[in-house]
């Protein structure tokens, strides 16, 4: 059976706005269905009232001891900005993204219609349970990775990864030994990365140039906004 379109008139974008208004998160295909009208006039119907589709963005509580340590990062990640320009691109950031039972959050369907940015968040726990686990890694313009953890991450298997996996990840993406050399890596406070043994790797192979919970440079805690992985790679995994 064809369904038969409305035309569009102002008793119809009143209609639109007030389905939006209702529930903005919302899909414009569930708007047109309603309404009776194409999927194409409705993104138009919000366009013309300068509404656009904000992504929801998936964090983690913060608590009041947080603060002071991210600031504190901010501002020495600034301050090597400033001597160094180039220094964003000499950092390997890593991070994994974990799938569970009950899967992912994927952030790129969950929207909220509005004027401006809400800014409107998602709170997660943090990883305690999976099935599996994906590392990757971006440092410059290059994607490292991404890498799938044979079982469930630990000490010792993120350690047998750093001494032979991540050095044929590098090569394969071209990273010359000179920038291997003098490049920064970070990763997050992952248990598994505050392993004895991995922080020893980790001090033997890049010296004072780690970033991470225990290490010369302390990664903040509850802090993936930080990471420009949180931004791109781990909604694309």
């Amino acid at each position: 059976m064809v369904r038969v379109r409305t035309a569009r008139t102002r008793a119809v974008e009143q209609n639109v706005l007030q389905h939006v208004e209702r529930n903005p998160r919302t899909s414009t295909r569930s708007v047109a269905n309603s309404v009776g009208v194409s999927h194409c006039s409705v993104w138009k119907i919000l366009r013309e009232q300068d509404m656009h589709p904000f992504h929801v963005q998936r964090v983690q509580t913060q608590q009041p001891e947080d603060y002071a340590p991210r600031v504190a990062f901010a501002q020495w990640y600034l301050g090597k900005c400033a001597t160094n320009p180039l220094f964003p691109d000499e950092v390997l950031f890593s991070d994994e993204a974990s799938f569970t039972r009950e899967g992912i959050f994927n952030t790129h369907n969950d929207h909220i219609w509005a004027v401006e940015n809400p800014h409107a968040i998602r709170r997660r726990a943090a990883q305690i349970r999976f099935s599996v686990n994906v590392w990757a890694g971006i440092m410059g313009d290059h994607l490292i990775g991404p890498y799938l953890f044979p079982c469930r991450l630990t000490g010792l298997n993120y350690l047998l990864f750093l001494q032979q996996v991540l050095p044929q990840i590098l090569r394969d993406e071209q990273i010359s030994a000179s920038t291997q050399q003098t490049m920064w890596f970070q990763h997050d406070r992952a248990p598994a990365h505050f392993s004895g043994d991995v922080r020893n790797y980790l001090d033997v192979t890049f010296g004072q140039q780690w970033i991470g919970r225990g290490g010369p440079v302390r990664w903040p805690a509850r802090s993936p906004d930080l990471s420009c992985l949180d931004f791109f790679i781990s909604g694309v995994i």
